[in-house]
């Protein structure tokens, strides 16, 4: 059996607050040292909403990183 890693990266969930007191929610997921990626949104829920997409557009940047590397 082969087991290969299509995607690993650090990934964080936090939670930021403004000087307004206004709260505001994070994602931050890094791939590597220059590839992170962070959304902010202002409740969890819309937070939740876009991680479905987050992820599908990491795998789909890596599946294209590979196909240019192989070409």
């Amino acid at each position: 059996m082969m087991i290969e890693k299509i995607l690993d990266g650090n990934f964080r969930i936090e939670t930021l607050q403004d000087e307004q007191g206004r709260r505001y929610y994070s994602i931050k997921i890094a791939f590597s040292n220059d590839d992170i990626l962070t959304v902010y949104k202002e409740n969890m829920q819309d937070l939740m909403e876009v991680l479905p997409n987050i992820i599908s557009s990491a795998i789909k940047a890596r599946v294209l990183t590979d196909a240019v590397v192989n070409y």
